[in-house]
């Protein structure tokens, strides 16, 4: 049995400062002529490792993924004033080929991200693909690494 890459990150931090903290120099981007912000969640060595290309809707043959994989990570944002305007969700998706779990919580004064995926094996058949692909979508989703800050 192949081995599961075993993947876990933390990042806690003032949003202003994230920058700095995660290294990632555009973690976060001003909307320019606004008092907003947008704040993009750093990667993870796990699956972001990974620079999966776009993927097809459809595959009819199999697929391989580098390794089978359990991730997860919890970003602590602290707001340091200002205001997280996403709103509170908590969604999972479960199905043949693993389960992600994604949930964005605005706490008093800060926000926290909570992401979990697992996919148990590394080879999918052309029947799993579809299932694959709607939690990889998910895992990849702007939607699901981004907040959008009120300065």
């Amino acid at each position: 049995e192949p081995k599961t890459d075993k993947y876990e990150a933390s990042f806690e931090g003032g949003w202003a400062e994230a920058d700095k903290q995660w290294k990632v120099s555009d973690i976060v981007s001003d909307i320019e002529g606004s008092d907003y912000s947008i704040l993009t969640l750093s990667p993870t060595e796990g699956i972001d490792a990974w620079h999966l290309p776009t993927l097809n809707s459809e595959r009819k043959e199999m697929c391989e993924i580098p390794s089978s994989i359990e991730e997860s990570a919890t970003y602590s944002i602290s707001l340091d004033g200002a205001k997280s305007l996403t709103p509170n969700k908590e969604f999972s998706i479960e199905n043949k080929a693993g389960k992600v779990n994604i949930s964005i919580a605005n706490e008093e004064g800060k926000v926290v991200v909570k992401r979990t995926i697992s996919l148990p094996k590394s080879i999918y058949t052309a029947e799993e693909y579809a299932d694959l692909h709607a939690l990889l979508l998910a895992w990849q989703s702007k939607a699901n690494r981004e907040i959008l800050i009120a300065k």
